[in-house]
């Protein structure tokens, strides 16, 4: 088994990928080999025609954030150099870039880059013992990706307690904020997450497509860019849906994945 299987296992659960983090000794910090490791995963599932990803832990813990060794040598921090592959910011971006939706499955702790793992998927499925921080400024450090991300799900004014006061915040204080989704049974986090995923993927995947990469893109005022987002869909697409609801069957959109 290779280091980059042993560290993250992909399964198939019918048409869902579930990438399990499986770092225990290091609760999944986001060093470069686990880094490397999620990406090829990534990868991996397009190989598999995975239509939709759930990101769980088999750890005690959901995601420790960062490696703090890696920060330590000072290339990761080097505002003049880019960003090596294996920073966390190339997997968040990998992420959110995925046409697919991406579910997170958030048992124990998500710290630091634990939490922003989270804001670049989709939607977010904890257990009711998972708990999130942001500890960076405590470190002398800055959230960046949350910085980015975390105002538009939770409000610039959450946003900015969160990270200023580094508060570590309850599963159910998480959904009171918008961080999460949903709480669920810890037992059963993972199915609940692919079920979610089954429901999400009943949907043809231009359209889901299109929903995630133009999410908030868009003022509200600017009527002329609403209309715009019709050239984002699919005719093919619509047609089958709509021909289906006038038909009064299921719509068929088996063939628009393959």
């Amino acid at each position: 088994m290779s280091d980059a299987s042993q560290r993250v296992e992909l399964t198939l659960r019918g048409r869902v990928g579930v990438l399990t983090m499986r770092d225990a000794e290091h609760f999944n910090a986001l060093s470069p080999p686990q880094v490397a490791a999620l990406l090829s995963a990534l990868e991996e599932s397009r190989r598999q025609s995975a239509r939709a990803l759930v990101l769980a832990s088999s750890a005690k813990h959901f995601c420790a954030g960062a490696d703090i060794k890696e920060f330590l040598k000072g290339e990761l921090l080097d505002p003049k150099r880019p960003a090596p592959p294996t920073s966390p910011v190339n997997l968040f971006r990998a992420l959110i870039d995925d046409p697919r939706p991406v579910i997170a499955a958030v048992d124990g702790l998500a710290m630091g880059g634990g939490v922003e793992l989270t804001l670049s998927c989709d939607l977010v499925l904890a257990s009711d013992r998972a708990r999130f921080a942001l500890p960076e400024l405590g470190l002398g450090l800055l959230p960046r990706t949350a910085l980015a991300r975390l105002p538009e799900i939770v409000g610039r004014r959450k946003a900015l307690e969160l990270i200023l006061t580094r508060r570590r915040l309850t599963a159910d204080e998480a959904l009171a904020m918008g961080l999460v989704n949903r709480v669920v049974d810890g037992a059963g986090l993972v199915d609940a997450a692919v079920k979610l995923a089954e429901e999400v993927v009943s949907a043809p995947p231009a359209a889901i497509a299109a929903a995630k990469r133009n999410l908030g893109r868009v003022s509200p005022a600017d009527w002329e860019g609403i209309h715009a987002l019709l050239a984002h869909l699919d005719p093919a697409e619509w047609r089958e849906g709509l021909t289906a609801f006038s038909e009064k069957r299921p719509p068929d959109f088996e063939r628009f994945w393959k």
